[in-house]
């Protein structure tokens, strides 16, 4: 079987539950999973948000969903937010180059939305939060909590 990206709408994702499940109980999130597909799906259709799907034959298996838009205190420039970015680790797929396409891949579409700097969220200890700790400059750190 061969692995694939491919632009998709939200919802393609967002439907397959299990897969978007694992990814939220591997991240510890303190909220119940509950993904407003209405919402995600009016960004998308406003070229606000866009989605890629990575899929090993035919089978998802990761996605990255990002957030175009002009910075709020800087309006003349316009970055990408990655919201998302998730590879199954089930089947040895985090050990391939693939995830390291999907965020390539994703950066190439950031550029060619005009986005002129990229935005990573990730969980302190995460292999990808390791791996952009290695690589990437950290600007901020967030910290989020119960109210």
């Amino acid at each position: 079987m061969s692995y694939r990206l491919v632009e998709t709408h939200p919802a393609e994702v967002l439907l397959n539950r299990s897969l978007i499940q694992a990814h939220h109980d591997e991240l510890k999130m303190p909220w119940p999973l509950d993904p407003d597909i209405e919402r995600f799906t009016a960004l998308y259709l406003q070229w606000s948000l866009f989605v890629l799907a990575l899929y090993y034959g035919d089978e998802l298996i990761g996605y990255s969903f990002n957030f175009i838009d002009k910075h709020l205190h800087s309006k003349d420039l316009t970055v990408c937010v990655n919201e998302l970015l998730y590879v199954n680790p089930v089947g040895g797929h985090r050990s391939t180059m693939w995830p390291a396409m999907l965020m390539s891949q994703t950066k190439v579409l950031a550029k060619q939305r005009g986005a002129a700097f990229m935005q990573w969220h990730t969980v302190p200890g995460t292999p990808l939060g390791r791996t952009l700790l290695r690589r990437v400059p950290v600007f901020e750190e967030a910290y989020i909590h119960p109210l």
